[in-house]
């Protein structure tokens, strides 16, 4: 009898197990299991038979697989969710999980890291601040034989401003890092004007928020006031010009799913790290028109092109990073023409620059990008005038 029993419990665990590793095909077949959750890009299912072989198609299938297999949004949406709330980890290597429900950019990529920029003590060896000061004293004597005025931007991290959300286990330096350093350097030894806005910044978060709670950049604020020190700063060579007032911008809340980006790599913008966002729109009376910049090709470089028959200062090329993509939309109602380039390499662009011939050129660079490899230093095409 006790051997028939334990016949039927083996058999019952077999039918469960089969069941269990049918599950993903059963779904796949029906279409369930998913969640819209998690945004992913479509990916398209791998030829197991193609002229790569056998052995290579299978392992990108399996490699598929891994990252479509059904329910594997759900899955990942339930264990974000589990580590996030109720062991206070995150389960993403790149988002730290702070205080309060802020959350914070731990890493950008392999060679750029925030937190460890912000709460490392590391400064720039002499050779890489010489390195960063070489780099743009050239392009400042360039620009300069030519009549240009060029502004180097900084622009500090979330966890510079907002270090009190930040994890008790997390050491908060609030001076002396590289940003600190690039700013005295360039001030001390060269013409090369900088903006560094940390102080603005901190002196104005008390009156509205700076940055976003689940995201790695500023507010609609944050943005205004890098844009209000910008024309401020420019209002010392550009007479009778003034920036416009942060509640002449309309704002109008976005709908739909957050497009809060660290919220969005844990997968929890809809629930625990839900916020909102607000888009904004130009002045009433002032219309900036938006035209293509022709002959500019590069690869991953985003380029937008705006005049403005209000805007009183001259013609511009703005070299930015994603800070830069809230920030244009300030910039463009001030300037008569302004060339925005999203570039996160902070490349120089000589030819550019002599088939368009600006007044002013202005570098905004994050903090963060000054904790990996510099940018490439093309010497000889700016010395050469290519």
């Amino acid at each position: 009898m006790a051997r028939i029993f334990k016949k039927i419990i083996n058999n019952r665990y077999t039918v469960i197990f089969i069941l269990f590793i049918s599950l993903p095909v059963l779904f796949k077949l029906t279409g369930t299991g998913k969640s819209s959750s998690i945004r992913e890009r479509k990916a398209k299912t791998p030829k197991v038979f193609s002229d790569k072989g056998l052995s290579k198609g299978l392992k990108e299938y399996e490699k598929y697989f891994e990252k479509n297999f059904p329910f594997r949004k759900d899955l990942l949406f339930k264990r974000n969710f589990f580590y996030a709330k109720y062991l206070g980890v995150s389960p993403v290597d790149r988002v730290i999980l702070g205080k309060n429900k802020w959350i914070f950019l731990k890493r950008l990529n392999e060679s750029g890291a925030e937190i460890d920029y912000s709460v490392s003590i590391e400064k720039f060896k002499k050779g890489e601040l010489e390195y960063w000061f070489h780099l743009f004293q050239e392009r400042y004597q360039f620009l300069k034989n030519k009549g240009i005025y060029l502004l180097l931007i900084i622009v500090p991290n979330k966890s510079t401003i907002y270090s009190e959300h930040l994890p008790d286990s997390i050491r908060k330096v609030t001076g002396g890092v590289r940003a600190d350093q690039i700013t005295r350097y360039f001030r001390n030894n060269s013409d090369i004007p900088v903006l560094n806005l940390r102080e603005v910044l901190l002196k104005n978060k008390k009156i509205k928020q700076i940055y976003h709670r689940t995201d790695s950049h500023w507010t609609l604020y944050g943005a205004w006031l890098a844009y209000k020190e910008i024309i401020d700063h420019l209002s010392h060579i550009y007479k009778d010009v003034t920036p416009h007032g942060y509640e002449s911008f309309p704002k109008k809340n976005i709908k739909g799913l957050s497009r809060a980006d660290l919220a969005s790599m844990l997968a929890l913008q809809r629930s625990l790290y839900g916020e909102k966002f607000k888009r904004i729109f130009f002045p009433n009376g002032i219309r900036p028109e938006q035209i293509p910049l022709k002959n500019f090709k590069f690869e991953k470089i985003r380029t937008s092109y705006f005049r403005c028959d209000q805007g009183v200062l001259p013609k511009t090329i703005m070299i930015h990073d994603s800070f830069g993509l809230i920030l244009k939309k300030y910039m463009a109602t001030s300037f008569s023409e302004i060339i925005f380039l999203m570039d996160w390499g902070f490349n120089f662009f000589p030819e550019l620059i002599e088939k368009e011939n600006p007044s002013i050129v202005i570098y905004e660079i994050a903090e963060r990008f000054f904790y990996r490899p510099v940018p490439s230093l093309p010497e000889s095409k700016i010395n050469k005038g290519k």
